[in-house]
């Protein structure tokens, strides 16, 4: 597999992901509003989250602005995981960092001449 390729894949992977993240945030889940309330966040705070998380989808999705999309992503992925390292969520910033080591791949294709 070459490497565009595998960027190609790790991109449509993360904007699955980011969309996915992005509606849980937009039906917000009592259990996830309860989190953000215990954390002093403001109770729209799902909905901002919900359109930074649907951004940086909308931008990994295309290629002429994915390398807008992984900065984006990667600014929303690490104060996340900041926020839950900050709280003593060790276990719950694993796949934040999992996310934070995988989209430099997306941006391959934008350095390469």
């Amino acid at each position: 597999m070459s490497i565009l390729a595998l960027s190609n894949f790790i991109s449509l992977s993360l904007t699955a992901l980011f969309a996915s993240a992005a509606m849980i945030h937009l039906l917000a889940p009592s259990a996830l509003r309860t989190f953000y309330q215990e954390w002093g966040y403001k109770n729209g705070f799902c909905r901002a989250a919900a359109l930074l998380l649907f951004t940086t989808a909308f931008f990994l999705a295309l290629p002429e602005t994915r390398l807008w999309g992984a900065l984006l992503g990667g600014a929303v992925t690490f104060a996340a995981v900041v926020a839950l390292l900050y709280r003593g969520r060790f276990l719950f910033a694993l796949p934040g960092y999992l996310v934070l080591f995988v989209l430099p791949l997306t941006m391959v294709p934008s350095l390469l001449p």
